[in-house]
């Protein structure tokens, strides 16, 4: 044990009356026992824990509800709603949606429901003007932000979201090679449609790895009162039907 100077924080002798460094008298310290290497990994973790802890409370204040479900209903050309819904339909993807006409409705979390409202602007944005005005958007676009990706799904998924991208109203050039869509569009777009291949993969939140610490991930689909948020509507609420594996109509295994 060592008698450590309220001073200088000098370690002394026990039997010390004075401290060595400063000179101060030691007549009122304790002795103190090194910690044990036990000890001191226990307080290390208990900090990172404590910083860990602060932290989600900083970022979780932002981040989207992941275990909150949202339904939305969405009013697009039956063409275009047909496409949306094969595109999401494969019982791998965790977004619920069926199909009325031209009524497509969706059921996600917060994330998912705000990558589909992004999906959705996009694919409409230039719905019923002319190919020229189209034509114009993108060539102003590849002078400004315009970059070329080229996104990996399996072969009916890459089929689908090709079959989404490619009609010459929706503002970004699409193209299709085996299992891969290649896309030019502008960063945001092309942030859009990356959120949307994430949905596609099964993810549920923009993070991955480390990144999704303070994210808690849900497989299955609370039954609980949820909020249904419908454009041009009054928010109300709901009980949730039980979670199922499959989307509504995916009878065939695709």
């Amino acid at each position: 044990m060592d008698l450590i100077c309220g001073a200088c924080s000098q370690p002394n002798a026990v039997h010390a009356r004075y401290c060595a460094g400063c000179g101060a008298p030691m007549d009122d310290v304790e002795p103190t026992s090194p910690h044990s290497p036990v000890a001191n990994f226990a307080l290390i973790v208990a900090a990172v824990l404590s910083v860990m802890a602060a932290s989600a409370a900083i970022g979780g204040a932002g981040a989207a509800d992941i275990n909150t479900v949202i339904e939305r209903d969405y009013f697009l050309r039956q063409e275009k709603s047909h496409a949306l819904f094969e595109l999401l339909r494969p019982k791998d993807v965790k977004v619920f949606v069926s199909q009325d006409d031209g009524l497509f409705t969706a059921q996600g979390n917060e994330w998912e429901i705000a990558v589909l409202d992004d999906f959705v602007e996009l694919v409409t944005r230039y719905d019923g003007q002319s190919q020229e005005a189209v034509s114009e958007y993108i060539d102003r676009a590849a002078k400004i932000s315009n970059t070329d990706r080229s996104y990996r799904l399996p072969r009916a998924k890459t089929e689908a979201l090709h079959n989404v991208l490619k009609p010459a109203d929706v503002p970004v050039l699409a193209g299709k090679q085996r299992r891969r869509v290649s896309v030019q569009a502008t960063e945001k777009d092309q942030k859009t449609i990356s959120n949307m291949v994430r949905i596609l993969s099964g993810k549920r939140s923009e993070c991955d790895g480390l990144g999704c610490l303070f994210k808690i991930r849900s497989k299955r689909r609370p039954r609980k009162s949820i909020e249904v948020i419908t454009p041009g509507a009054q928010m109300h609420s709901y009980i949730a039907v039980p979670a199922t594996d499959c989307n509504p109509t995916c009878d065939e295994d695709r």
